[in-house]
């Protein structure tokens, strides 16, 4: 059996997107597939003559070496972190990387081993969006103050003056009635005139959520956090995670929601880079008298005490160079979703946002056990496994899966070993797989989990279009294979398919070669 599953592991590890490299234990390179070399830019010779200390900018080494101890020879694997690498043109690019403890034969360390992505793209994609983004804010406001500026102007200077020659008429000892009649016509006229076009601006702004979706805020923010990181050019800075973990759903729009998480994450950093103390921010996550609450505590310069009223209005800010819009545009859209964004100084310092949106019973089941759904029918039912490591991405197919019918259990896992033991728990009928889990690669998940659930079906979900790729993972084990980009029009069959003992493959998938 081994001998058999060897081509397809090694098809699996050349043809991965993501860079794969192993290590000894002294740093040098042993191992790698052709996506890291390509990262790079060496030959297979020059590659493995060299160390990872020479591939990597100085400033990482340090950082590097505390979490090989902290984390890699402790636990055996790594949280996933980014650092940046050095192309053999001298170049450098952000990666984001997963690495975990190698074992010989007798269970004694013996290497590294390291899943890596070019974040370049990554990178380049996000300020392209900042870019295009403030671009259009900037546009947006110049043509609404000049349409203000023309719209508004000539009504309320009609307004002006005919107040003024009313009070002219006014002035004699007999007033002509019918002058100071038609002139209050016109300034009522005028004034209708002003009320009907800002009410017609007021009718071009959003006027609620555009896209509810079930929202867990907690994985909202570990979502968010990279992007925010990635905003402010690597600042260096501690973030402090205190998360509820039986926090319950919430409805929204995730993406309006995501902006003010952003607009608030960048308010904490401001005030950290302009204070002369160590920076720290808080998130701390909780459930009060019906509403999921959101505190974003920093240790910053905190806020001015003339401007706390007055800093969720528009135009208001106390950096220069900036609109003041982004506080205001966040109590707009918590507005949308009937919630309350609120501030204050902390008496240590710095300032705490607070954001509260309230809980609707009916968007969502509550979690019984972290990452377990019940459905409302008590009948024995289905029992579903969703294994991804982006939480998003999880949420997203889980939203898809309630669909089926008699579902009883849908159950979520964010690593390999998470999803091996929640199937030897809980048995389930179909297991859908990540086919790059961290920990455990998704094949050797899948293997395991029949070993322990003998009767469930498996279905990958992957990035990679391989035909090669599908062919490894379908001799793997795989009733069924999806790409996530086919996911939102294709998983919920793809998954009845599968139960129903079916071989389905995406069909973005390129024909397999005969």
């Amino acid at each position: 059996m081994l001998n058999e599953s060897e081509p397809n592991y090694r098809k699996l590890f050349e043809s991965m997107k993501d860079g794969l490299v192993s290590l000894d234990m002294g740093g040098r390179i042993r191992k790698f597939n052709p996506a890291f070399r390509s990262m790079l830019g060496y030959s297979e010779e020059e590659l493995c003559r060299l160390n990872s200390l020479e591939i990597t900018p100085k400033r990482w080494h340090e950082i590097e070496a505390q979490i090989v101890g902290d984390q890699i020879m402790r636990r055996g694997y790594s949280d996933v972190y980014q650092k940046e690498y050095r192309r053999k043109n001298g170049t450098t690019f952000p990666v984001e990387q997963h690495c975990f403890l190698l074992r010989d034969n007798l269970g004694e360390p013996c290497g590294i081993g390291a899943i890596v992505r070019d974040l370049t793209e990554d990178y380049k994609r996000e300020q392209d969006v900042r870019e295009n983004e403030e671009r259009l804010r900037i546009v947006m406001l110049s043509g609404l103050l000049g349409t203000l500026d023309h719209d508004l102007s000539q009504p309320l200077a009609a307004i002006v003056t005919n107040a003024q020659a009313a009070k002219r008429f006014l002035a004699p000892d007999e007033v002509a009635l019918d002058e100071v009649r038609a002139i209050f016509d016109d300034i009522a006229l005028e004034g209708e005139r002003a009320a009907k076009f800002i009410k017609s601006i007021r009718s071009m702004l959003p006027k609620g959520i555009t896209r509810p979706h079930p929202i867990q805020l907690n994985d909202l923010i570990r979502d968010t956090l990279p992007i925010a990181r990635r905003s402010f050019a690597w600042t260096v800075l501690a973030i402090h995670l205190d998360f509820d973990s039986s926090l319950p759903f919430l409805e929204g729009d995730p993406i309006q929601l995501q902006l003010v998480l952003l607009n608030l994450l960048s308010n904490a950093f401001e005030a950290m880079r302009d204070s002369q103390r160590p920076g720290k921010i808080t998130l701390r996550t909780r459930e009060a008298d019906g509403e999921v609450v959101l505190d974003v505590i920093d240790s910053g310069t905190g806020i001015p005490v003339d401007r706390m009223e007055t800093i969720f209005d528009p135009f208001v800010t106390t950096k220069s160079g900036r609109l003041g819009m982004g506080l205001a545009f966040c109590r707009s859209i918590t507005k949308f979703h009937d919630g309350r964004l609120w501030a204050g100084n902390n008496a240590d310092g710095g300032a705490t946002f607070h954001l509260a949106l309230p809980l609707r019973k009916s968007v969502a089941p509550r979690l019984e056990q972290p990452g377990i759904i019940r459905s409302t029918d008590s009948q024995q039912g289905l029992t579903v496994l969703v294994a991804d490591d982006n939480a998003s991405f999880r949420q997203a197919v889980s939203s898809i899966l309630v669909q089926l019918p008699d579902l009883d259990c849908l159950a979520e896992a964010a690593d390999g070993a998470e999803a091996v033991a929640k199937a030897a728990e809980m048995k389930p009928d179909l297991v859908l797989l990540d086919m790059s889990l961290p920990g455990i690669h998704g094949v050797e998940a899948a293997s395991r989990i029949r070993a322990v659930a003998s009767n469930a079906r498996i279905l990958f979900l992957t990035q990679y279009d391989s035909p090669d790729f599908v062919e490894a993972a379908l001799r793997a084990g795989a009733q069924g294979f999806v790409l996530k980009i086919d996911a939102g029009t294709e998983l919920l069959e793809a998954a009845k398919a599968t139960l129903r003992g079916e071989q389905y493959t995406s069909s973005g998938i390129r024909p397999l070669q005969k």
